[in-house]
């Protein structure tokens, strides 16, 4: 991965807009990034990492504050960066999501994150524009996560110092969000679920075994519900259904001596009922054939009477058809006269005869075909004339809603007119907003510095007269102190005198002799007075020198705020800044108005397009009608001919063709009643003269004695039931005298009784026993079954123990427990494998910058107090050989330790990613730690990191490195917001 530029805007600490052409910047390989503290320097990298994956390192991304609070209202902060990752060259355009001022009325929006990648290589290749397209296309390419990243290119200096001397758990925490192991975690989570589950089937399979015995107890009858405690389930099973077959064949053996004695008493019970019921059948045929031979008289009346009601029975359907012929020929007399009334009144009597009937009727269906059609035209013809009506009140409709269409029209052009014109006003205004909003913050600035000016003025004249006394004081002072000096000078020789001692050399002279002494005057000064006069004098120069800096600032001031003013008064300009903030509101309101004029303006448009397509179509609409209507009157007045010369005397054509259609009817019924009358007749004739033959058929004589010997359906079945009962009864009884077992019984009474009882005791018996017998077979049978249910699930539950324990083992040795003596789960142990592997690269770093002092050492000893081990690391000292904790280093060596470490971790995690080569690295402070031939290390291992074409850049304080790297990128800190300036060797 390769940076070539950054520009970013509004975005965090840079107020406008910044650019870093990083392609002239890392030229050397190696380029600087300072700056004062809070200038930005850290925002240049968040930058790099909010366009590759949409946020920033850290803390500061979950503040969601990337707006610039310097830029200007509106403005949308934005970072767009080139690069080359994996041989593509793209460019990424990120807006984060913020808060804009709403464009009308007061308060603010959230405009949404948005973002953009281009193929720079392939210019004609479409881009990304979804969120979740960009930061997939980016992390397939980079081939890390944007953790990793934030850890391997951008080095943060102390988040490794914290590393170095974290706890296993903190450790663990970075080494996991650096190195995708969570699969490592699955595997663990697996084992545990495994686990669990086996576990959870192994306690299912034992309750399922424990309740196979409380089966098995409950269908052996047992009171025990389970075997003893040291006694094998299925031994105790083969005992229960031992004891089982013994009571099941027991039962069998009862149950066949129940079944004999049952069936020898049922035996002797069946013997005494039939002698019995023979003995009664005999005496009940007796009696029936003495009763019957007393009725015989009567059943041979009824037996005669029985024979005249069937020879009767042809005789009396024959009557009665003929009744039935005579009363319809009646029926059809009476139909014919009715009807042959009706014909000829509606005919006026013209048609008496039946020819001329028949000719009549011919005639009136061929006219009733003809009326027919024109019935159907009588109808459309009051169809045409209710449409008619319909049209002319349509047509009349359309022509006001065509007349109301054209004032309309003939209003729009003026009313459009006026929107184009206020349309045009409103983009002139808003055109004119930017211009007027700068004037109205030029006035505004002047006016505030008109008013600081007047301020600053009395100031100035304040400081004026202050300096003049500290001036004035300092010049008393100084010649107060000249004066004391001259007085001390005039009496040094009385105080150059006042040191001399008997016998001790003189300090001018160097005689030991002093003949003549001076004395000292009246007013004599001490060197400690003209000190104090000195001091005082100082003093009083320092704060005239303060106060004529203080008078030259203000001077300054004064002049810098009247070149603001421009030399105008303080009413003029707050008069002016007032009339370009009317101005600027009025054009601001009136821009306001811009996207409702044009809304207003396109509405009025398409109100034209609208009412010009809907007066067209009413103009179609009234043509289409005025046509329909002359075609409608012309068919209505042919129509009118035509009907007018068809209905003849009758009102129309309709009324002719019923009546008509009723002589028709008429005429046809009294054509068909005439013929079936006669038909009739003769039915009856012959009806009656067939009755007459079957009554002397039947020997019967006149037809008045054979219908008296006419019997109904029911008498004639009751007779026959009568004499076929009698009958029936005599041959029974006949019969069962007739049987020899009834002829051989004895007269002698029988006792039932004493079988009945003997019967009824042995079938309690059997039922007892056949209860007993299939009790016994049934408690065989379950538990039979349920002991080869429990030997199946002992076979199965053996080997499902074994693989249990056996998955239980290997899933504590997993996640570190069990025989696993180190503690080390598998996640563990993955991650002190990489540790080790970064230990190992960070070491050779390491050696070098300490000048082959220290190396890193890896342990994967256990923690304390039983914590997880493998991810131990300390230092080794070859100074002395000792194995030490990285807390017992200095702050330098600190520095050291997690610049290596760091640098490790960047080089594992790019070989972790599928060895993806990373040309641009940060490095994050800490090199003011260092001293002056460790800090010559530090950069000769960082010369052999930009070796290859890579780029290294510092982001550092210390002012050494200024002068050793040409190539700086300095963030300059202002009130208004940072700013960015590149220098270059």
């Amino acid at each position: 991965m390769r940076l070539h530029s950054l520009q970013v805007s509004a975005f965090g600490p840079f107020a406008g807009t910044e650019q870093v052409d990083f392609d002239t910047l890392g030229a050397d390989g190696l380029f600087l990034l300072h700056g004062e503290t809070g200038a930005g320097k850290t925002t240049v990298l968040d930058a790099v990492a909010f366009a590759l994956f949409g946020r920033v390192p850290g803390a500061r991304s979950e503040a969601k504050r990337l707006l610039s609070d310097h830029a200007a209202p509106g403005a949308r902060p934005e970072v767009t960066l080139e690069l080359t990752v994996g041989g593509r060259r793209m460019r990424i355009v990120r807006s984060p999501e913020y808060q804009r001022p709403k464009r009308r009325g007061t308060g603010s929006t959230k405009e949404q994150a948005k973002a953009s990648l281009t193929w720079v290589d392939e210019p004609g290749s479409e881009g990304l524009t979804r969120l979740d397209e960009i930061g997939a296309a980016v992390s397939d390419l980079l081939g890390m996560s944007a953790e990793q990243f934030f850890q391997v290119v951008l080095l943060p200096q102390g988040e490794f110092a914290r590393f170095l001397r974290a706890s296993t758990e903190e450790r663990a925490t970075l080494l996991q969000r650096l190195f995708d192991t969570g699969r490592f975690g699955d595997v663990e989570a697996w084992f545990r679920e495994e686990r669990r589950t086996s576990a959870a089937r192994v306690a299912q399979s034992e309750a399922a075994r424990t309740v196979l015995l409380g089966k098995l107890a409950t269908a052996a009858g047992v009171d025990d519900a389970e075997p003893g405690a040291e006694q094998d389930p299925q031994e105790w099973a083969a005992e229960l259904l031992h004891a089982a077959e013994t009571a099941a064949v027991q039962g069998d053996v009862d149950l066949e001596a129940a079944r004999v004695a049952a069936k020898k008493a049922s035996t002797a019970l069946s013997e005494a009922r039939e002698r019995a019921a023979l003995l009664q059948r005999r005496r009940r045929a007796q009696g029936e054939l003495a009763a019957l031979e007393a009725d015989r008289p009567r059943l041979q009346v009824l037996d005669q009477e029985l024979s005249a009601a069937r020879k009767a029975h042809p005789v009396q359907l024959a009557v009665a058809d003929a009744e039935e012929a005579r009363a319809r020929a009646r029926t059809l007399a009476a139909e014919v006269t009715q009807l042959s009334e009706t014909v000829r009144n509606d005919v006026d009597g013209a048609c008496g005869l039946e020819a001329e009937l028949g000719d009549s009727l011919a005639q009136w269906r061929a006219e009733i075909g003809r009326l027919t059609e024109l019935v159907d035209l009588a109808e459309r013809t009051e169809a045409d004339v209710a449409a008619l009506a319909g049209l002319r009140t349509e047509i009349d409709t359309a022509t006001a809603a065509l007349e109301q269409l054209r004032q309309q029209l003939e209003a729009l052009p003026g009313a459009i007119e006026t929107a184009e014109q206020h349309l045009g006003q409103t983009r002139r205004a808003a055109d004119a907003v930017p211009a007027l909003a700068a004037q109205r913050t030029r006035a505004a600035e002047a006016a505030q510095a008109a008013g600081t000016l007047e301020k600053v003025r009395l100031q100035a004249a304040e400081a004026r007269q202050a300096q003049l006394h500290a001036i004035e004081a300092h010049q008393e002072a100084k010649q107060d102190w000249l004066n004391l000096r001259e007085r001390r000078l005039d009496g040094m020789a009385a105080e150059l005198a006042s040191t001399l001692l008997p016998g001790e050399p003189c300090a001018v002279c160097g005689s030991a002799e002093h003949p003549a002494p001076a004395t000292a005057g009246e007013q004599r000064v001490t060197r400690a007075e003209e000190d104090a006069a000195h001091q005082v004098e100082q003093r009083a120069a320092a704060t005239a020198e303060a106060a004529t800096g203080a008078l030259h600032e203000l001077d300054r001031t004064v002049d810098s705020l009247t070149v603001r003013t421009g030399g105008v008064a303080l009413e003029e300009l707050l008069a002016t800044q007032a009339e370009i903030d009317a101005e600027h509101a009025r054009t601001q309101a009136l821009a306001d108005e811009a996207d409702t004029a044009a809304q207003l303006l396109t509405a009025l448009r398409a109100e034209r397009g609208r009412l010009d397509a809907e007066a067209a179509t009413v103009r179609s609409a009234i043509d289409t009608h005025r046509e329909r209507v002359r075609a409608t009157e012309e068919r209505i007045a042919a129509a009118k001919v035509r009907l007018s010369d068809a209905c003849g005397p009758d009102a129309d054509v309709h009324t002719r063709r019923v009546r008509l259609q009723r002589l028709a009817e008429a005429a046809e019924a009294l054509l068909s009643a005439q013929v079936a009358a006669r038909a009739a007749e003769r039915l009856a004739e012959q009806a009656q003269a067939k009755a007459e033959r079957a009554a002397a058929d039947a020997g019967l004589g006149e037809l008045t004695t054979a219908l008296a010997a006419v019997r109904s359906d029911a008498e004639v079945r009751a007779l026959e039931e009568q004499l076929q009962q009698a009958r029936g009864a005599e041959a029974a009884a006949c019969a069962v005298l007739a049987e020899p077992e009834v002829a051989a019984v004895a007269d002698a009474e029988v006792d039932l009784d004493t079988p009945q009882q003997t019967c009824e005791t042995a079938e309690a018996a059997l039922a007892q026993a056949t209860g007993a017998a299939a009790d016994a077979s049934r408690r065989r049978t379950e538990v039979r079954r349920l002991q080869t249910e429990l030997d199946q699930h002992c076979a199965a539950l053996g080997p499902e123990l074994a693989r249990h324990a056996e998955l239980a083992a290997l899933a504590d040795v997993v996640n570190g427990l069990g025989q696993n003596s180190r503690r080390v789960s598998l996640h563990s142990y993955v991650l002190a494998a990489r540790l080790e592997e970064v230990a190992a690269v960070a070491s050779v770093r390491l050696r070098r910058m300490s000048g082959d002092r220290y190396e890193f050492v890896h342990s994967d000893a256990p923690g304390s107090r039983g914590t997880r081990g493998g991810l131990g690391l300390d230092i080794r000292d070859d100074y002395t050989g000792a194995v030490r904790s990285a807390k017992t280093l200095s702050g330098g060596e600190s520095f050291l330790a997690s610049l290596a470490l760091a640098l490790g971790l960047a080089e594992v995690v790019a070989a972790e990613a599928g060895g993806i080569l990373l040309d641009t690295l940060f490095i994050d402070e800490g090199f003011g730690s260092l001293d002056a031939s460790t800090l010559e290390e530090v950069m000769a291992v960082l010369d052999e990191l930009r070796a290859g074409g890579r780029v290294v850049g510092l982001v550092s304080h210390v002012d050494e490195l200024r002068q050793r790297i040409p190539n700086r990128l300095l963030v300059c800190k202002g009130r208004t917001g940072s700013h960015l300036q590149m220098s270059s060797a």
